[in-house]
């Protein structure tokens, strides 16, 4: 490992008051790669996987008679079983193999839709594509978007078909909607790898605090101590018509799972946006001629692109501080001629409310502040979440979560 680069606090960030890592970034490239941040004795050091795409749903509607065949080739072939029986359908599921999962929905006979009413007997196809092309059990990994890569992906989609019963010959999945097979799910994601557990445990508390999203709304599950709907315990997650976000402490999400025995020395945060169909549908008439192989060769990009931009709309792109080193840098804006006395007041009031709340969306339930003030905040470099003085030493302070996905500090 060879040092790459330098990177000291400029003077204009106050390397008097406030320091990250004592003094200096040493950033350098490993063995595979990567760009990691040194940060000595620092809270965090952080690696950055590429921005990819996780798992995949691919929808087909076919004849009965077709259905009828796939469910009895799969019962045959991969176990009997019985459906789940609902009110309007019977639905199956089976694992055809390593990373894909195939899930069966067929109209109960005798059940008279009503009117208006309306249902599509269908056949999904659920896939990881790393564990398909990879075949490894690992959890934490997402798809290595590769040239090499996606022409084994695009192979192994192809043989789906024949596996399932559907049929006999493989079938063309760079362009499946002229099959009749529509792309109704892809994850688009990355991770964020702290080299320690405490400083994931610490970002992912200030995530909880600050994050909000207005256009959406908050995914929430059962709690039985609490007797009522809580927010996700280690994710946060929101719905919206044409895409869903989660963000989650994929740690702690396995541990709970039951997925891994000891907890690693390490962190992770996964960032995960969900497209539905109508979106990738617009994605893949501006970013390709149709071509699902065109469309996985440019998706890091627009995966890049659109968590980056979730991100700094929740969370916001200032650095964290305490509250008493976030008042200090207002106060000096304001000495600076950079804001007014009424903003000064208003900001210097919205530190303190989140402060006590502990959150913005408690601090915030009426929305009584709105995005202007929080826009100033981001241009300052100041976050209106603060970190517990216990948490942190004093006179220190965090790089956003932007920030760090750029491996990128901030400074100069």
């Amino acid at each position: 490992m060879t040092t790459a680069k330098l990177i000291i606090l400029s003077a204009k960030m106050r390397i008097d008051l406030f320091k990250i890592n004592e003094e200096r970034f040493v950033m350098y490239n490993d063995y595979n790669g990567e760009i990691h941040i040194d940060a000595n004795n620092a809270m965090c050091e952080v690696n950055r996987d590429n921005f990819s795409f996780h798992t995949m749903e691919f929808t087909i509607k076919p004849c009965i008679n077709d259905l009828l065949r796939v469910i009895n080739y799969m019962k045959r072939n991969y176990g009997m079983r019985e459906g789940t029986s609902l009110r309007k359908y019977t639905y199956f599921c089976w694992k055809v193999e390593h990373g894909v999962h195939i899930e069966i929905q067929i109209l109960n006979e005798g059940y008279k839709l009503k009117e208006k009413e309306w249902f599509h007997n269908m056949i999904k196809i659920i896939v990881n594509p790393r564990m398909l092309i990879d075949e490894r059990i690992e959890y934490y990994g997402i798809f290595e978007i590769s040239e090499e890569n996606i022409k084994q992906l695009m192979y192994k989609l192809s043989l789906i078909p024949i596996k399932i019963g559907l049929t006999d010959h493989p079938v063309n999945f760079d362009r499946p909607w002229d099959k009749d097979i529509l792309l109704t799910r892809i994850d688009l994601c990355v991770n964020l790898k702290f080299s320690n557990l405490a400083d994931a445990d610490l970002y992912f508390k200030l995530m909880k605090r600050g994050n909000g999203y207005r256009s959406f709304e908050e995914e929430l599950e059962y709690s039985e101590s609490a007797r009522r709907r809580i927010p996700h315990e280690n994710a946060i997650v929101y719905e919206g018509c044409n895409q869903k976000i989660n963000f989650y402490h994929k740690v702690n999400q396995l541990k709970n799972l039951n997925l891994i025995n000891d907890t690693p020395n390490y962190g992770v945060i996964r960032f995960e946006l969900q497209l539905k169909r109508s979106l990738i549908l617009l994605l893949l008439k501006d970013y390709t001629n149709g071509r699902l192989s065109n469309f996985f060769s440019i998706i890091g990009h627009i995966s890049e692109n659109r968590i980056t931009n979730c991100i700094c709309t929740m969370f916001g792109s200032g650095n964290y501080y305490t509250l008493n080193g976030a008042i200090k840098f207002l106060e000096e804006a304001y000495t600076k001629g950079k804001i007014n006395n009424a903003i000064f007041n208003d900001m210097l009031g919205v530190l303190n409310i989140v402060n006590e709340k502990r959150s913005l969306k408690m601090a915030n339930p009426e929305k009584t502040f709105g995005k202007n003030i929080l826009k100033r905040f981001d241009r300052l470099n100041i976050n209106p979440v603060t970190i517990p003085v216990r948490d942190i030493k004093e006179n220190t302070f965090l790089p956003s979560i932007p920030k760090l996905m750029k491996n990128d500090s901030g400074y100069i």
